[in-house]
């Protein structure tokens, strides 16, 4: 099982914009609750970011179409 970067990001951004209030905790340390729940870091390389902006389709949101491509290299 794997936490992606993306995931990290989003979490964090939508905390820091005040969407995620109850959020405090995840957003300061994603790595370490991940890990405590069985979950490897999945960083985000070069050719995740190339498959996800030559994704096709309406996939507007970047954090699901970073997920998609990092689903489909993964």
């Amino acid at each position: 099982m794997f936490g992606s970067a993306a995931s990290a990001w989003e979490v964090s951004t939508k905390h820091r914009l005040g969407e995620l209030p109850g959020a405090a905790a995840v957003a300061g340390d994603f790595e370490a609750i991940i890990a405590s729940q069985g979950f490897f870091a999945l960083p985000i390389a070069l050719r995740h970011g190339r498959v996800a902006g030559m994704l096709p389709g309406p996939h507007r949101d970047p954090f699901d179409r970073m997920l998609i491509a990092q689903a489909m290299i993964e």
